[in-house]
């Protein structure tokens, strides 16, 4: 067998399954948080980066080259976040605008936390280190087949 074939889906691991997520302040309700789609993702990414370079593009020093400081960063990144989690929440659980504010008011900062790290390796980790792999592997094809 080939490790291109040992490597190959058997089917069961496409079944897309949701992840549960506790949250609540007073009351524990779960939560499903489903992947999200590839358009959905486009959408996001789109979102994030618009709004970085906006936030990179607003101040310049003498070189040209933005000046953000830490705190700055920082501040941009939990607005940032702040700005797109109702986005994010109403597309990995498919519930309604108005489903969506009622969950985010009943959510917790580190519940908000553990629900972006939820989408962060539903979504993008394993695919990212599965792409460092495969670029690897392709560098690795070129350097030989050019020695």
């Amino acid at each position: 067998m080939s490790s291109a074939n040992a490597n190959a889906s058997t089917g069961n691991d496409l079944i897309v399954r949701p992840r549960k997520l506790s949250y609540g302040i007073r009351k524990v309700k779960t939560l499903d948080v489903w992947p999200l789609s590839i358009g959905d993702q486009g959408v996001l990414i789109q979102r994030i980066d618009e709004d970085m370079r906006k936030f990179f593009g607003r101040e310049t020093g003498a070189d040209g080259d933005s000046v953000v400081s830490n705190a700055d960063f920082a501040m941009f990144g939990v607005k940032l976040l702040r700005e797109n989690l109702k986005e994010i929440v109403r597309l990995v659980t498919g519930k309604e605008e108005s489903e969506v504010d009622s969950i985010l008011s009943d959510m917790t900062n580190k519940q908000a936390d553990a629900l972006i790290q939820i989408v962060w390796e539903e979504n993008y980790a394993d695919i990212i280190k599965n792409r460092k792999g495969l670029l690897g592997m392709i560098i690795g094809n070129v350097a030989s087949a050019m020695s």
